[in-house]
This record gives structure tokens, C-alpha cells and sequence, in this order.
């Protein structure tokens, strides 16, 4: 059987055989697994207690209106 792998999985190189947008299952499985362990929660302690205080202190923003936005992994974190 195979799936449909996004434009990113093929790029990354990580999980050989990817030919023409599909792999096998199994090497889809491990893409998704290795998602699940993405430590976003990490990086969303980092923005929120450590680089948005700094950006505020050093540079001055605006009390609210804050936005997060990103392309492509970036992106998808930021949803």
C-alpha cells in the first residue's frame, strides 16, 4: 500500500524510496511518529517565557495584537 507524503517529507531526505509524492506505509508511519515528538511544547515555553519578554524589554511592543506566523514547518507549528 501506499500513501501520499507532504512536499516536506521528500525534501527532508530522511525516509529513502520516497518517489513521485508516495512512499510505503511503514516509512510513513515513521514520519508520523517522529512528528509526534516535534518538542513544540519546548519551543512554545522558549517564545512565550523567554524570546517575547526579551523582544519586549529591548525593543518595546505593543501590549497586545501579537502574532505568530511561519512557512512551511514554521507554519505549521504556528497553527
Amino acid at each position: 500500500m501506499s500513501v501520499m507524503v507532504s512536499d516536506a517529507a521528500s525534501r527532508c531526505g530522511r525516509f529513502g524510496g520516497v518517489e513521485a509524492g508516495t512512499t510505503t506505509r511503514e516509512l510513513a508511519d515513521a514520519y508520523l511518529a517522529e512528528l509526534n515528538d516535534s518538542r513544540g511544547d519546548m519551543f512554545l515555553n522558549f517564545l512565550t517565557d523567554v524570546l517575547h519578554p526579551r523582544i519586549a524589554r529591548d525593543y518595546g511592543t505593543a501590549p497586545s495584537g501579537h502574532g505568530l506566523f511561519g512557512y512551511s514547518y514554521g507554519g505549521l507549528f504556528s497553527l
